[in-house]
């Protein structure tokens, strides 16, 4: 993969993140159930992971000269 490619995986992951979170938010707030405790720390979960994902698939690229 080279220097793009990466790129756009990172921000592709914290893309992801922010759908996963803002659809988690609408749905909590206009959905007709609540959400319970573990589907909370699930997506809290997933979220962080994504971020951390992007954040360290974006950090990799910075020292990579691959084109």
């Amino acid at each position: 993969m080279n220097k793009k490619q990466i790129e756009e995986l990172g921000k592709g992951f914290i893309n992801l993140a922010n759908l996963l979170g803002g659809l988690s938010v609408i749905n909590g707030v206009f959905g007709k159930n609540a959400i319970d405790a573990l589907s909370f720390v699930l997506i809290g979960y997933a979220f962080i992971l994504l971020y951390f994902a992007g954040i360290i698939t974006l950090g990799t690229i910075k020292g990579e000269d691959n084109e």
